[in-house]
């Protein structure tokens, strides 16, 4: 018996299980082969539109489409997967939805009921069995259509060759002045060098499709089957297991979706660099930590070095080094199979005096010759692109370290030698702030004592309470307003939490008219009955001069831009970190009076 299905339908056969009566006469089972699957959608959360697939529409008005996106999106706020029913032109039908992180809020299917008898689904795990057998059905219909598409294709290139072909030969048998055969020749040439490139764009593709593929449906072979296991187990510590892995290939299917948007965002210009001061060891100690699973699982070391002097802080911006940094991680770790992986931060001075922050990662991996380096810039390309290859992935992570590089007008340095591991260095304009001291090392070569600052102590788990600090909530979502809360009430601050901005707004009015207004406001901005934008605006309106910090899944330029115009004095996009947020309000509560100060209020 072979290990893994040799396509997709397989894979679903095998989903169904065994044909014993107590399995096939299932339910699931039984409707799975009569599904009637009218398409899907995805919602994105923060400006509540929907997306819909054309075969959807088909069945489907905006109207429709526009009342059952605001039923899915208001049911979600209190579930990760639901299930509803919805009248349609085609009959009674089944929409199942499902939340995922961003950038999608949710992926809903709609299929049409077949018989009075079924029952609409109320359980998670039945919800997202189902989600997953829709879509793995999607997939299917997707394949078949690209095998129909890729059919035509190949037919329409016939018909040009053979169009080609009859033209040359008409060109040849036609006697013409040397002038004309030339540019007969010149036209040839050129045609033969547009089918070329046509030809090595379809290899390419094709290719990457290839790979995309198996990238996609390797951890969708394990939810299919993990889904299965947890939805027949009855020992809950098992299907917690089940659960986690699941989790885990969903995290993997994200991780590839958001590496394509990335990519397909920076060739499209539509990301633009945020400059602020930030601590260049910070950066680097947390891309270290985002890539610590997949190296404790491969039983390596990372190891991060310091050339001192660094400085504290310095401009440029921190989700994009980040971002850089934790792709060459993840590139060293899959090719080191043994010794490490080193991170190297240094600051130097060049020319003019200018300065330049540098990492550096080096792996004792397989490296590759230097010849291959630009091919493997490049989109969906590989070192080795054969169905037999030793190394997964989508060939997509170097091609967005070298854009998010020129985004940040840096440069990329490769070094590398076939089984002797690579260095790969990114430098960029390291202007400091003004005031900013440096990071010394003493001569034995240990960090000189420097006071950390607050980013680094919450970093580093030294949390520093923020006690008296009383605190207005304003979130709709009950998960995130248990968790901030959860999270605010542990570092010593009284929280009064709302729903929606319109009691925000109140809340806030009452606690100024008490003679006790809240220190700080940390309000959502997408919230119904009144959202964050129209009670911020009110409460400025009403003479309300105390902070309010934003809280948003809007994680643009621009966004920030709007939240401030608002009036917000801050803005925080979620997810919302923990030692963000807590350095966030600490930042505009008053600075805690010294043993002096206290003793000489009390003799006054």
């Amino acid at each position: 018996m072979e290990l893994a299905p040799k396509n997709l339908s397989d894979l679903l056969a095998a989903v169904r299980g065994p044909s014993e009566p107590s399995v096939s006469d299932s339910p699931l089972a039984s409707q799975f082969e009569h599904i009637a699957l009218l398409g899907w959608f995805t919602i994105d959360e923060a400006t509540g539109t929907a997306t819909p697939s054309r075969s959807l529409m088909m069945h489907i008005t905006p109207g429709e489409l526009e009342t059952l996106t605001r039923e899915i999106l208001a049911r979600l706020g209190q579930s990760n997967a639901i299930a509803c029913s919805v009248g349609l032109a085609a009959g009674e039908c089944w929409a199942f939805a499902c939340r995922f992180v961003t950038p999608f809020a949710a992926v809903v299917a709609c299929v049409k009921r077949t018989s009075p008898e079924e029952t609409l689904p109320t359980a998670e795990i039945d919800i997202f069995r189902w989600m997953t057998l829709l879509l793995a059905t999607g997939i299917i219909r997707l394949e078949n259509e690209y095998w129909e598409l890729a059919t035509r294709v190949e037919h329409h290139h016939a018909e040009q060759e053979m169009l080609r072909q009859a033209q040359i030969e008409s060109l040849e048998e036609t006697v013409l002045e040397r002038e004309a055969r030339l540019q007969q020749q010149q036209l040839r040439q050129l045609w033969e060098q547009k089918y070329r490139e046509s030809q090595e764009a379809n290899r390419a593709k094709t290719e990457f499709l290839s790979n995309i593929s198996h990238e996609l449906r390797t951890p969708l072979t394990a939810i299919l089957g993990y889904v299965d296991l947890a939805s027949e187990a009855q020992d809950h510590h098992l299907i917690q297991d089940y659960l986690r892995r699941i989790r885990h290939n969903s995290d993997n299917l994200l991780k590839i979706v958001n590496d394509i948007l990335d990519l397909a965002a920076a060739e499209a210009g539509r990301i633009k660099p945020r400059i602020i001061p930030f601590d260049p060891c910070q950066v680097a100690r947390e891309a270290i930590e985002l890539i610590t699973p997949e190296v404790e699982q491969r039983n390596l070391k990372v190891h991060l070095e310091y050339f001192y002097p660094i400085p504290n802080l310095i401009h440029s911006d921190p989700v994009r080094i980040r971002q850089i940094l934790l792709h060459l991680l993840s590139n060293a770790v899959k090719f080191t199979e043994k010794g490490e992986v080193r991170v190297e931060v240094r600051w130097v001075q060049v020319d003019g005096g200018q300065s330049e922050i540098q990492y550096s990662v080096i792996d004792t991996g397989i490296g590759f010759s230097c010849d291959a380096l630009p091919e493997l810039l490049e989109p969906f390309r590989q070192g080795d692109n054969s169905p037999h290859r030793r190394f997964g992935g989508n060939g997509i992570g170097l091609s967005i370290v070298r854009r998010f590089v020129q985004l940040l007008g840096g440069r990329l340095e490769v070094a590398s030698s076939p089984g002797k591991g690579s260095r790969f260095t990114v430098a960029f304009e390291a202007p400091l702030p003004p005031g900013v001291s440096l990071r010394m090392a003493n001569d034995d070569g240990s960090q000189q004592a420097v006071p950390p600052s607050a980013a680094e102590q919450t970093a580093w788990g030294m949390m520093v309470p923020l006690p008296h600090a009383r605190v207005l909530l304003v979130e709709d979502g009950l998960d995130n307003r248990r968790l901030i809360t959860r999270i605010l009430e542990r570092a010593g601050v009284q929280v009064t939490a709302v729903e929606n901005g319109l009691q925000g707004y109140q809340e806030a009015v009452a606690s100024a008219a008490e003679g006790r207004p809240y220190d700080v406001i940390l309000m959502d901005m997408q919230m119904p009955v009144m959202d964050g934008y129209q009670a911020t605006e009110r409460l400025r309106a009403e003479g309300w001069n105390r902070p309010i910090i934003a809280l948003t899944a809007h994680a643009l330029p621009e966004d920030r831009e709007r939240c401030l115009q608002a009036g917000c004095d801050d803005y925080l996009a979620k997810p919302i970190r923990r030692e963000a947020l807590l350095e966030a309000i600490r930042r505009f509560l008053p600075a805690p009076q010294t043993a002096s100060e206290v003793t000489s209020e009390a003799a006054s």
